[in-house]
């Protein structure tokens, strides 16, 4: 089985490359690391995942019940903010500093899943 923490790995070494489209990149990565991983957790829980467009809304639903507000705000963000950002407004520029504040949501969500219940 594939880890998804090997975007997250991915992500970090495209923010060391200053091109605009490996920071878009490494942004789109960080917040598909965090989703997998996050669907994963969830599905562990038994928590209802239906491999479709709607995966994205229930990990959001999921992730608030379990985790409560403060990660699924987060992952809402590393979602709307930067990795809509990223992927569709091609008029505002991606920076370094974007890639790295994706990425530390990343890993704040995923450390949040991976201390406990």
């Amino acid at each position: 089985m594939f880890d998804p923490l090997e975007f997250l790995r991915l992500a970090y070494d495209l923010k060391k490359i200053q091109n605009e489209a490996e920071l878009r990149t490494s942004i789109g990565r960080a917040y598909y690391a965090t989703f997998l991983y996050a669907r994963e957790w969830l599905r562990a829980k038994r928590w209802a995942i239906y491999d479709d467009y709607t995966d994205h809304k229930e990990v959001l639903k999921g992730l608030h019940k379990y985790k409560g507000r403060k990660v699924s705000d987060k992952m809402s963000s590393l979602h709307n903010d930067f990795r809509k950002e990223a992927d569709y407004e091609l008029r505002g520029r991606i920076t370094r500093v974007n890639a790295e504040e994706a990425i530390r949501l990343a890993n704040d969500i995923i450390s949040k899943l991976r201390s406990g219940p």
